[in-house]
C-alpha cells in the first residue's frame, strides 16, 4: 500500500500501458480484435408471438442440436433458402441397376417356390397374397449367403444384406418364415411337445425320429404336389358371360354319396372309365382305395348331361346404391357415372 501511495496516478497508468503492450500487445490491436471477434449474429425465437428460449424453440418443433447448428449454418452462408441434398442430381454411391435388384426378387422367389410352404388363402382381414412360410431354421442372413454364391457362381453383381433385406420387406413382403411357436402341423407340434417332454434317452431317440419321417413324408408330398400343379385358365375370358356360378351343394347330394374321414386323405384320381368311383390315399407311400361315391338310384346318363343351378347375382341394394350416387358418383368420370352409380330409387 506503501508503494501504491507514493506513486502517482500518471506514473500508475504509463505503467500499465507499457507492462500491457510488452505481454499483450497494443492497445489499440486489442480494442480492434475484440471488437471484431463480437460481431456475432443475434437471434430471437419466438413461438405464437411469445419470445422464448433456443431451448424450448428446439424442443416445440423437434430440432436437435446438430441440426440446429447445421440450419444456422445454411442460414448464415445461403440466407433464407431450401436446402438441397448432396447428391442432388447424382447417381447414390450405393446405387444398385434395376437389374440386379429384378434378380434378387427372382432368386428370393424361386427360394421360397423350393422350400417355402404356401398357405392357401391369406389372414383374416386382409387382401394381399398369401404368404409362403419358410422353415423357422432359417433366416434372411442364411438365405442372403445363398444368394450371394448363387451370384458368384453365375458372376453376376449382388447387393449386400442390408440392401437385400429391404428390398425383400419391400417387394416380397409375403414370403416370411415360420415362427418356432406357432407350428402349422399338428402332428409336428404334438411330436416336439413329446420330445421336450421325454425323460429317459432312449425316447427321446424314438421320438425324434418319428418327427423325422413325418417331416420327410411331408416333404415328399410337397415335392409331389408342385410337380403336379397346373395352371387353370378359361378359354372365353373375354366373354363377358363367361363367369358363372354353379349351385354344387344341391347338385352332389342329389347323385353322390358323402365321403367319410376325408380329410384324412391327401390324393385322389379320377378317370372316365369308372365315374362312379375316386381312388384316394392318405399318403404316397400307401396304396389307393377304391371308394364308390355315385348313389344307386342316380341317373348315370343325367348326370352326364346335367349342369348345376346357376347362381343368379342378387345385384346392389337400394341402399347401396344410395351410397354409390351420393358419396362415390361425383369421383367418377362423367361417362360412366350413370353405368356404375345410377340413380337409386327414391322410397
Amino acid at each position: 500500500m506503501d508503494w501504491f501511495n507514493n506513486i502517482g496516478c500518471e506514473e500508475l497508468e504509463n505503467e500499465a500501458v507499457t507492462y500491457f503492450e510488452q505481454y499483450i500487445g497494443s492497445i489499440s490491436e486489442v480494442l480492434a480484435s475484440s471488437k471484431a471477434e463480437r460481431e456475432q449474429k443475434r437471434y430471437r425465437y419466438s413461438f405464437q408471438g411469445v419470445e422464448i428460449c433456443e431451448f424450448t424453440w428446439r424442443n416445440v418443433y423437434n430440432i436437435g442440436r446438430s441440426e440446429f447448428k447445421s440450419l444456422k449454418q445454411h442460414l448464415n452462408e445461403n440466407g433464407v433458402t431450401p436446402r438441397s441434398h448432396g447428391l442432388s442430381g447424382r447417381k447414390s454411391n450405393r446405387g444398385h441397376s434395376f437389374e440386379v435388384i429384378e434378380n434378387t426378387i427372382k432368386f428370393i422367389k424361386r427360394y421360397a417356390d423350393e422350400f417355402g410352404l404356401p398357405l392357401p388363402a391369406a389372414p383374416r382381414a386382409t387382401d394381399n397374397t398369401p404368404p409362403i412360410l419358410l422353415p423357422c431354421s432359417e433366416s434372411k442372413k442364411y438365405v442372403h449367403s445363398k444368394y450371394v454364391d448363387s451370384c458368384v457362381n453365375s458372376e453376376q453383381q449382388y447387393i449386400q444384406l442390408t440392401i437385400f433385406k429391404e428390398v425383400w420387406n419391400a417387394c416380397v413382403p409375403h414370403i416370411q418364415f415360420m415362427k418356432p411357436k406357432t407350428d402349422l402341423c399338428k402332428t409336428c407340434f404334438q411330436l416336439r411337445e413329446e420330445i421336450s417332454g421325454s425323460i429317459s434317452e432312449d425316447a427321446k431317440l424314438v421320438k425324434t425320429q418319428k418327427l423325422i419321417d413325418h417331416i420327410q413324408s411331408a416333404r415328399t408330398e410337397h415335392n409331389s404336389a408342385k410337380c403336379n400343379r397346373s395352371d387353370v385358365y378359361n378359354e372365353n375370358d373375354n366373354d363377358e358371360n363367361s363367369l358363372k356360378w354353379y349351385r354344387w351343394d344341391n347338385f352332389f347330394t342329389k347323385y353322390f354319396k358323402p365321403l367319410r374321414g376325408i380329410g384324412k386323405f391327401h390324393h385322389f384320381r379320377f378317370t372316365s372309365d369308372e365315374v362312379r368311383v375316386v381312388f384316394a390315399r392318405e399318403t404316397l407311400n400307401q396304396p389307393e382305395k377304391r371308394l364308390v361315391l355315385l348313389k344307386e338310384s342316380a341317373n348315370l346318363p343325367e348326370l352326364l348331361t346335367t349342369l348345376p343351378e346357376v347362381i343368379q347375382p342378387a345385384g346392389l341394394t337400394e341402399e347401396r346404391r344410395r351410397y354409390l350416387y351420393n358419396e362415390v358418383r361425383p369421383f367418377v368420370q362423367f361417362n360412366f357415372c350413370d353405368e356404375f352409380c345410377p340413380r337409386a330409387s327414391e322410397g
